[in-house]
């Protein structure tokens, strides 16, 4: 048997004529989007044509993400080696490509993934941007100094795509 709620609808609050107003204001304030003097058949077309570049986005940049992630095991696992020097510069710069590369397959890979779930409707999560960036610090455990290069790249990329979000969203 099913219990019975009394629930009693919520009365409403009164606001000030001043409240209203700037009610009033806020709503006229607030931009207008691409797509509100369209017609319905319009903005499905609009909508499926930015879904149609995504995807062809998404197309490209996710051989590029694997081409940094071939790149990056390779040379972590000395397939592809680099000659013995004792410079300090060279030392330095062969650290900071190793730690690039594992940086611009997280780039690509959260580019063209972010591209797929939004032309499907969706957003990438925050879990999706800690797997792929834990897949690039994996591939670069081996080396500490590379390590440290490539998670000061990652945290570069988060926050470039963090407020460029935050501002793209704003207008």
């Amino acid at each position: 048997m099913a219990k019975k709620y009394n629930i009693k609808p919520m009365k409403a609050k009164k606001i000030s004529k001043e409240k209203e107003k700037e009610t009033e204001e806020v709503i006229e304030e607030t931009p207008k989007s691409q797509f509100d003097d369209l017609s319905p058949r319009e903005k499905d077309e609009r909508i499926r044509v930015m879904r149609i570049k995504m995807m062809k986005s998404a197309l490209i940049t996710y051989p590029i993400a694997i081409v940094f992630f071939v790149l990056a095991a390779l040379i972590m696992t000395q397939v592809i080696k680099f000659p013995e020097t004792e410079d300090e510069t060279i030392k330095v710069l062969i650290t900071i490509l190793k730690g690039i590369l594992p940086v611009g397959f997280f780039y690509f890979m959260i580019v063209s993934m972010g591209n797929v779930y939004e032309a499907r409707g969706g957003i990438m999560d925050w879990k999706h941007i800690l797997t792929f960036g834990l897949i690039a610090v994996f591939m670069v455990i081996i080396d500490g100094n590379v390590v440290l290069v490539t998670l000061l790249g990652i945290v570069l990329v988060v926050a470039y795509f963090y407020f460029i979000q935050a501002r793209t969203e704003m207008f």
